[in-house]
């Protein structure tokens, strides 16, 4: 088959490496090792049982370290009435002990009779745990239905994510039009696809809206299915968490900056009745997102009280929260190896460069305010309004919306086609290379720490005390195919993408000589 036959296979390469490893992920992580997953677990369990919200609880059997985190959970928490075969395991025993693998969470016995719990999140958006109370319904033990769960969330944001690709892809600059959903997926993204909690559906969604926004700024005339995906998209990701609606005016106000508010008004009306279709689905889920929030949300605090010790608390904790938007696990509690974060700054940090060098003016002054954002946003969101909940902000709260840098400098890059010379299409090779072999040193990083600690030994197949369904060979195969097909995608994508540039310096060289 020649090239032109393989490259539509590439985006198909791509996906197929995040669908296996976000099924590794799935069934390599201990149960309930994730950031409140647990709670997560009840909230689905809940809604399986027909309850959008619980009746109110007593938040005295939550953890908190300050009265003001328990003034901000009391208004979260609700109850949710367990049957026997769904009581849950504490995973207490070794979560936020580095050193201590997951075997204890094997010692759990089931109590034999139905429990009575309270969640943590119990006026969460309902929409992200849906398939997963249905999926739940499947299981005759709390880890089966953690994982039934957990797999049907990673179907809904693999959903996302596969719109984001086809929103993104240009077969006439293969490697560059992946290269800024590739970054955008970050290790976090994935493995947020693979547990139970809001945070996977509100990320993925906000990849697939944002891709297809710059998709509708790329065409005069985009395919009808390009506006149903961004009013699907953006509905959703509008009502998959609180601030989400939020994340939705800006990116949509990053468009405007892209295209000028006549332009964006002339793309609009062009669009007709599939722009109007998108444009009402958005803004129906702003709103219902809105009443949610009046009849359900906690009282959100916010205030600028001792704002210098804020600013300077905030911007210590900044890369933390940049180092968790690549990939923080567990309950946050280890990180990756240092050349992982080092990779995905350069690596970003160069698609950022290639952007503001072709880009348009407007294009430059765009994408430089995103990069900006990358601090700004966080810290905003810390001294106005986390910092008074008593909890930290993490790096998975606003990474929904800061995926737009990637995106954004890939799409820049596709956008100069004419300017990128072949040595840039092997770096984009490269890129995808360091991508894949990320993907699955995260998940050996963290299936070391959940097998032996991270004190244990560094080959750790033969002396693992907690291993996975199977064993851990058939998941770390799962993850090196999947890492493999990310790679192979870019390997394609940059080879023929090199092939056009030589061709069209061909034509150019031809007609010049005419």
């Amino acid at each position: 088959m020649n090239r032109r036959g393989l490259l539509p296979r590439v985006p198909l390469l791509l996906l197929a490496g995040w669908v296996a490893l976000s099924i590794a992920w799935v069934f390599s992580n201990p149960p309930f090792a994730a950031p409140d997953e647990g709670q997560h677990y009840f909230r689905a369990v809940g809604v399986g049982q027909g309850e959008l919200v619980g009746p109110k609880a007593s938040a005295d059997n939550i953890v908190t370290q300050t009265d003001l985190q328990k003034e901000w959970i009391v208004q979260l928490a609700r109850r949710v009435d367990l049957p026997a075969h769904l009581v849950a395991p504490d995973p207490g025993c070794y979560v936020l002990l580095r050193d201590s693998s997951a075997a204890c969470m094997d010692d759990f016995v089931p109590p034999g009779e139905p429990d009575s719990v309270t969640t943590a999140v119990g006026t969460y958006q309902p929409l992200p745990y849906l398939l997963p109370a249905v999926a739940i319904k499947a299981a005759d033990s709390p880890v089966q239905a953690l994982r039934l769960g957990r797999l049907a969330g990673a179907a809904l944001a693999l959903a996302m994510l596969a719109l984001a690709v086809a929103a993104a892809w240009d077969a006439r600059a293969p490697g560059r039009s992946l290269l800024g959903p590739a970054l955008a997926a970050t290790p976090m993204v994935i493995f947020c696809s693979a547990i139970l909690n809001g945070s996977s559906l509100e990320i993925t969604a906000g990849i697939a809206f944002i891709a297809c926004l710059f998709r509708l700024a790329r065409d005069a005339s985009p395919p009808t299915w390009v506006w149903a995906g961004a009013g699907i998209s953006g509905a959703v990701f509008a009502l998959s968490r609180s601030a989400a609606p939020l994340w939705v005016v800006l990116a949509l106000l990053v468009v405007v900056g892209l295209l000028g508010p006549r332009e964006t008004w002339r793309r609009l009306t062009a669009g007709g009745r599939s722009a109007i279709g998108a444009a009402t689905a958005v803004v129906v889920a702003i709103i219902a997102n809105a009443v949610w929030e009046r009849l359900y949300g906690p009282e959100l605090p916010t205030g600028l009280a001792r704002p210098r010790v804020a600013f300077e608390t905030g911007l210590s904790e900044l890369p933390y929260w940049l180092e968790e938007m690549v990939g923080r696990f567990g309950y946050l509690e280890f990180d990756l190896p240092l050349p992982v974060y080092i990779f995905w700054a350069v690596a970003t940090f160069a698609a950022v460069a290639g952007g503001l060098r072709w880009a348009p003016t407007r294009g430059k002054v765009v994408l430089a305010v995103c990069v900006i954002a990358l601090a700004v946003l966080p810290l905003a969101q810390y001294i106005l309004v986390q910092r008074h909940t008593g909890f930290g902000l993490q790096g998975r709260h606003v990474l929904p919306i800061l995926v737009i840098v990637p995106l954004l400098a890939g799409e820049l890059l596709r956008r100069n086609q004419h300017r990128f010379a072949a040595g840039g299409a092997r770096l984009v090779a490269l890129s995808f290379v360091g991508i894949a072999l990320a993907h699955f040193t995260a998940l050996y990083w963290n299936g070391r720490r959940s097998a032996v600690g991270l004190d244990g030994p560094f080959v750790f197949l033969g002396d693992a005390e907690w291993s996975p369904p199977i064993g851990w060979g058939l998941w770390l195969a799962l993850a090196a195919a999947g890492a493999a097909c990310v790679a192979a995608a870019g390997l394609l994508a940059a080879k023929a993408e090199a092939a056009q540039q030589e061709q069209r310096a061909f034509a150019e060289a031809a007609a010049a000589g005419q």
